[in-house]
């Protein structure tokens, strides 16, 4: 390879007072605008989480989380209504599965989970279950 040709295209590459620059920047920053900044929040005090909706903006986690810091939105996550945790009990004792259920509401199963918990649904046991520990064996006879 000559100086000064790149290993893609065999295309000079491109240099100024700080060195060798990139011809294309691979993945551009993402804006989003004030108005999708709105609706983002609005989301997230829906109950929706940060990795859902930063894909659905099209942005990092970490950019939808500071969007929603800069609005002065706490971290704590919000509460589902009543009627959104009475349909979700619904689904999970007509047989729907936590994950099936989380992405359907935007949120983990682990707080799906924590939610059935809270309204005092029995928890089935996962397919192939965990094995249980002695102390558990026995406290169970």
């Amino acid at each position: 390879m000559l100086k000064g040709e790149s290993r893609r295209c065999g295309s000079p590459e491109i240099t100024d007072f700080r060195g060798p620059n990139r011809r294309r920047i691979e993945n551009p920053q993402t804006r989003i605008t004030p108005t999708q900044s709105a609706e983002l929040i609005a989301e997230y005090k829906a109950g929706a989480s940060l990795r859902a909706l930063a894909k659905q903006f099209g942005v990092h986690r970490n950019t939808a989380a500071e969007h929603v810091r800069r609005a002065g939105v706490g971290r704590e996550r919000a509460q589902f209504t009543e009627a959104v945790v009475a349909q979700i009990v619904d689904q999970y004792q007509s047989g729907v599965g936590l994950d099936r259920i989380g992405s359907q509401w935007h949120t983990s199963s682990k707080r799906v989970r924590a939610v059935l918990v809270e309204a005092g649904v029995n928890i089935r046991a996962q397919k192939g279950g965990r094995i249980q520990r002695k102390d558990e064996r026995a406290a169970k006879q």
